[in-house]
């Protein structure tokens, strides 16, 4: 067990940092275990040399549980240690802690935008959304809508965000934070099953992964063919 396990994810995120050429990273984090290890792999990769770039992380609370500010403290402390600069946001919202049917919609978009308020064309963002979080997404999008097409999948690339983690099951992110013995907070809102996402996370996907062992490989070339013949459509119907 070894950061080798995310050998593709160093290899696409040196090549996009060699190919852009950002100023800046910036890392959306989060206390939950994908952030933590996104933290740890970027520390990693400056401290052998293979980033220059300059390292700040975001954080966004979205003020909806009491510990969350507790959580903001944790990611502050463990971007201390690393060197690395924290800015956080709180979200100043009148939904209290309720669930309501746009309530993840809202605290995206309020996520979203703190975000795109520090990031400009010297810059990039990373986030940790791993495979499982693009499966969960395709799901909600087939249920919920009837157009199946590029935007009912996450982009790895869109417009200064890279997600280095998104061919990864969030399984093997597990595996390296207990190897590694990396900290984390666990969201407790992530249990709640009456999120739409926390439902197909704990309800539905675990049967999936039971009867379909290599649903997620399945799901990843599904994927890019799709995507591939979109763009071709996109290049034929432009001709």
């Amino acid at each position: 067990m070894s950061w080798k396990l995310l050998k593709n994810a160093e290899s696409e995120t040196l090549n996009l940092i060699e190919s852009v050429r950002p100023k800046m990273l910036y890392l959306g984090l989060s206390a939950g275990v994908d952030s933590m290890v996104l933290v740890n792999f970027i520390f990693k990769l400056k401290s052998t040399g293979k980033l220059a770039q300059e390292v700040k992380v975001l954080h966004f609370d979205h003020n909806l549980r009491e510990n969350s500010h507790m959580e903001a403290r944790f990611v502050k402390s463990v971007c201390a240690g690393f060197g690395f600069e924290m800015f956080s946001e709180i979200w100043k919202h009148d939904e209290g802690s309720s669930v309501s049917s746009n309530l993840e919609s809202k605290a995206r978009k309020a996520r979203h935008s703190f975000f795109n308020s520090k990031i400009d064309d010297n810059s990039i963002l990373l986030l940790a959304h791993h495979l499982d979080d693009d499966i969960e997404w395709n799901l909600l999008s087939r249920f919920k809508s009837s157009n199946v097409g590029r935007s009912s999948y996450i982009n790895q690339w869109d417009n200064r965000i890279f997600r280095p983690f998104l061919e990864t099951p969030k399984s093997t992110l597990i595996k390296i934070s207990s190897h590694y013995n990396i900290p984390f907070v666990e969201d407790s809102s992530n249990l709640d099953t009456r999120f739409e996402r926390n439902f197909l996370r704990h309800k539905i996907l675990p049967l999936v992964d039971s009867r379909f062992k290599n649903f997620g490989e399945h799901f990843l070339f599904q994927k890019y063919q799709l995507i591939s013949n979109i763009s071709e459509k996109s290049i034929s119907d432009s001709v």
